[in-house]
């Protein structure tokens, strides 16, 4: 029985080589277990057993940053104006800045062949990957703060704007 579920987890794992499916892979761990930093927990766990590499975990820990803004979507629901474009806010911050990074990054890998891909992920590497694209990721998005600001504005109206856009018709 172990050795089955060790060729089902290889499996699975070289099917996740994919980057956009290891990216909703990530994305879908974190939003049902509503924590990043423990699916990169887990994630880190899962590299102890040295079937991971970074080829799969770096689009992983990507997704599971996407992943993040589950609970944050969730708690939005119920909020009022303001807190449902803060919500909007992060998860346009994530998704932006995902597609920022990744799209040069693996033309780049085309290009150039980077050999890290190919390593074992490590738990060390693991936390390093997420805290540079977290710090690369806020520095490239933090001027376009203000364009956030503004499709979130523009996207969930102010229920008074509405009325008043009923008003004028």
């Amino acid at each position: 029985v172990g050795s089955e579920m060790c060729i089902r987890d290889r499996h699975f794992i070289s099917a996740v080589s994919n980057p956009l499916l290891a990216i909703l892979v990530g994305i879908a761990v974190t939003a049902v277990i509503q924590s990043c930093s423990a699916s990169i927990g887990i994630l880190q766990a899962l590299s102890i057993t040295g079937v991971i590499s970074y080829e799969v975990a770096i689009p992983m820990v990507i997704g599971m940053c996407i992943g993040a803004c589950a609970p944050v979507l969730l708690s939005a629901i119920g909020a009022n104006v303001n807190g449902k474009r803060t919500a909007l806010v992060y998860l346009l911050f994530n998704l932006t800045g995902a597609a920022v990074l990744m799209v040069p990054f693996y033309i780049l890998h085309g290009i150039l062949d980077f050999g890290l891909m190919s390593l074992t992920a490590t738990s060390m590497g693991i936390a390093i990957v997420n805290t540079v694209y977290k710090v690369v990721a806020t520095v490239i998005m933090t001027p376009l703060a203000g364009v956030l600001e503004k499709v979130a504005i523009l996207t969930i109206k102010d229920k008074s704007s509405e009325d008043d856009e009923v008003e004028e018709v």
